[in-house]
């Protein structure tokens, strides 16, 4: 699910006037300040203008959100995360009402990432996550996850190294799905252009988080596996968007920023300068 950025310290917790244990402490990477060149002039029209964007230091969490960590947050605050959710099938995204977070097309255990929740979903976990440690977490803006990631010395699909630091859709995930899974329309390909990569990494789809090799910084998954939630609200392009390194936000705001892509992610679409976005509500 979403990875989670944090600007204060974590403490104890009281929840209704009854003493226990706080939620785990997560390991959180700290990320130095700097500056790095936000887009791509030769990826899709949402990514230009290429601009330089000055990234102040902060924290970032080593790990995905886990559904072993999500279960928690659903058993102790009581909240209901709705059912269903979309998932790509013959290269189209379906609806599938029968899927839920706990239940998905896939088998997951505690220790996989969390899927099929919202961007609602994670900010439900985010705030409930506060109210209990006292600490400051938030979701990283889009510019942070794009400065983590590029300059963190990852492999991406285009490299054939990639099946060792990234869980995207290679010959593993291509044979269990037996193709039907693949993310986009085929149509979006051109010759040459194969939608997995040829290694295989033994993870039909989603991983444990932290099976692959982290990136210079100490992060795993910012590529691949699950994809995960920025704070922007995501508009056509990066014209007039911040270059300091926050998030752009509106009220009513209808597109939320989804960054890293997934396991079904094939290596054309494999780059950290590729964006996407959904609803709120989209699962």
């Amino acid at each position: 699910m979403t990875r989670l950025a944090v600007i204060a310290t974590l403490v104890c917790a009281v929840w209704s006037g009854i003493a226990r244990a706080a939620p785990p402490a997560l390991t959180m990477i700290d990320i130095p300040a700097g500056s790095f060149a936000m887009g791509s002039p030769s990826g899709d029209p949402d990514e230009v203008p290429v601009r330089t964007v000055n990234v102040k230091a902060f924290k970032l969490a080593k790990l995905e959100v886990t559904v072993g960590e999500f279960r928690r947050f659903v058993a102790q605050s009581g909240y209901a995360p709705a059912r269903g959710c979309n998932r790509y099938v013959e290269g189209k995204l379906t609806f599938d009402p029968a899927l839920a977070w706990d239940a998905p097309a896939f088998p997951q255990t505690d220790n996989h990432p969390v899927v099929c929740v919202g961007w609602i979903d994670a900010m439900a976990y985010i705030a409930w996550y506060n109210a209990e440690t006292g600490a400051r977490y938030r979701l990283p803006s889009e510019a942070e996850f794009e400065y983590a990631a590029t300059t963190g010395g990852q492999p991406t699909g285009s490299d054939p190294n990639v099946c060792s630091t990234a869980n995207i859709m290679d010959a593993t995930a291509l044979t269990a799905s037996a193709g039907r899974f693949v993310l986009g329309d085929p149509n979006q390909y051109k010759s040459g252009e194969l939608p997995a990569i040829a290694c295989r990494d033994g993870h039909p789809f989603t991983a444990p988080a932290g099976s692959y090799t982290a990136n210079r910084y100490g992060l795993h998954d910012l590529l691949g596996n699950a994809w995960e939630y920025v704070a922007d609200c995501i508009g056509p392009n990066y014209e007039g968007t911040p270059t300091d390194g926050s998030a752009v936000d509106a009220p009513g705001c209808t597109k939320r920023g989804i960054r890293g892509g997934s396991w079904n992610i094939g290596p054309k679409f494999a780059r950290f300068q590729n964006r996407s976005s959904v609803s709120p509500e989209t699962r």
